[in-house]
């Protein structure tokens, strides 16, 4: 009998749409060398065996950009992760899109290789239903008008201040949101979740993002606290933000 060890999980969607990218449209990279994933439906992959450490998994598919995620294998556990395509040349759009050049700088210098999170305008509302969400939750009390759009799995900013973070929502049964970690703040009632997805800036610092309509946009650094904050209107092209 093969015994096998599931080290990392990832589901994969299209980040424009939230639907499911199916694994047998993807190239798989580990650590820079082409690895052929167990591919499972529902756009899960599966990675096996793997040496304990940090890893690096690059995707790439027609009409996407380039997504390298790090994460790191254990012998004790298993990895997993949701992962959004974002749109590049090719990428065939069915609407009106809003496209965007984000430039990130600290003290004027552009910040290269940086790691931050964008939320989406127009996102569903998605507020926390109870009084208090305490530290070490892992289950939030939600007010959602719409749940059906929002990217479950997923991750979602809770726009908090200084006390913003991100946490990957799992799934909702009525009102109860489950995470796949537990909160490293306290959150009052009121505060909204925001879809979010994950970008590196490039050589120059910049990052290319397409949306399906404007608004407010929010840019959160983990490491800055409060969230950016920018009005996208439609036509805007390039923009500006500080840490």
């Amino acid at each position: 009998m093969i015994h096998m060890h599931v080290s990392a999980v990832f589901q994969v969607r299209d980040g424009f749409t939230g639907r499911i990218v199916e694994g047998n449209r993807l190239r798989c990279e580990l650590d820079g060398g082409r690895i052929r994933p167990i591919v499972k439906p529902g756009g899960y992959l599966v990675l096996v065996d793997l040496p304990e450490g940090r890893h690096r998994l690059t995707l790439r598919s027609v009409g996407f950009r380039e997504e390298p995620v790090d994460f790191t294998a254990s012998r004790n556990g298993c990895w997993e992760g949701y992962l959004a395509l974002k749109p590049a040349e090719g990428y065939v759009f069915r609407q009106a899109v809003t496209r965007i050049s984000l430039t990130v700088k600290k003290s004027e210098t552009p910040m290269v290789g940086q790691s931050l999170w964008l939320t989406s305008p127009g996102a569903p509302d998605c507020k926390v239903a109870q009084a208090t969400a305490e530290a070490g939750c892992t289950e939030l009390r939600l007010y959602c008008q719409t749940p059906g759009r929002l990217p479950l799995p997923g991750a979602v900013l809770i726009d908090d201040g200084t006390d913003s973070e991100v946490v990957t929502l799992l799934g909702l049964t009525g009102e109860n949101g489950q995470l796949a970690s537990p909160l490293q703040r306290n959150h009052s009632r009121g505060r909204r979740l925001l879809p979010a997805q994950q970008y590196r800036t490039d050589d120059s610092g910049r990052i290319f993002a397409v949306f399906p309509a404007a608004g407010e946009l929010l840019v959160y650094s983990e490491a800055a606290g409060e969230p950016n904050r920018l009005d996208l209107v439609d036509g805007n092209k390039e923009l500006v933000v500080s840490f």
